[in-house]
């Protein structure tokens, strides 16, 4: 049996997962942006192909999990986010619009880092 800590995101907040770390979506939007690899180790929950062994090879069961990250707001519509890797640039540019009894919103990270 295997147990994993929960954490709720609230809606703009941002969670860092340390690679090695196994990590379920149960419900909601995301959008999880992962550095250049082919990878990529499927623990279950999915009809993809899943290697028990070769995920335990490289599964790192010493790390806390998932942290979340605190925003620096540069702008009215910009954030920066600072996870602990040089892989992203980390500004997100944020905009919210109102469509009939919807409210839209979306963030989008860009320019990426040389590291």
């Amino acid at each position: 049996m295997m147990l994993m800590h929960v954490q709720y995101l609230k809606p703009g907040q941002v969670g860092y997962q340390a690679p090695g770390v196994l990590h379920a979506y149960l419900e909601g939007q995301n959008i999880e942006l992962m550095a250049n690899s082919d990878n990529v180790l499927r623990g279950g929950l999915t009809p993809k192909h899943i290697d028990p062994a070769e995920l335990m090879l490289h599964l790192d069961t010493t790390s806390p999990g998932q942290c979340l990250l605190s925003p620096i707001y540069l702008m009215d519509d910009e954030l920066a986010f600072s996870p602990p890797v040089h892989d992203f640039f980390k500004v997100l540019s944020s905009q919210t619009w109102q469509y009939k009894n919807y409210t839209v919103q979306y963030s989008f990270g860009y320019a990426g880092s040389e590291g």
